[in-house]
């Protein structure tokens, strides 16, 4: 799934190589997207960090 953000930024989600892109920067495995699409053309990504809060 490929979303442009109301402010234009570029999240790009690519299942099957378990790629997240921000912009062009790629978060590694400690990042994974939950990803919906609505009926309208809309949709959603909900981006989880695994890690120790520092």
């Amino acid at each position: 799934m490929r979303i442009k953000t109301s402010n234009g930024v570029i999240i790009n989600v690519d299942k099957p190589k378990n790629s997240i892109t921000v912009e062009g920067v790629e978060f590694g495995s400690d990042c994974r997207a939950l990803v919906s699409k609505h009926r309208n053309g809309t949709g959603t990504i909900t981006l989880v960090f695994e890690g120790k809060i520092i």
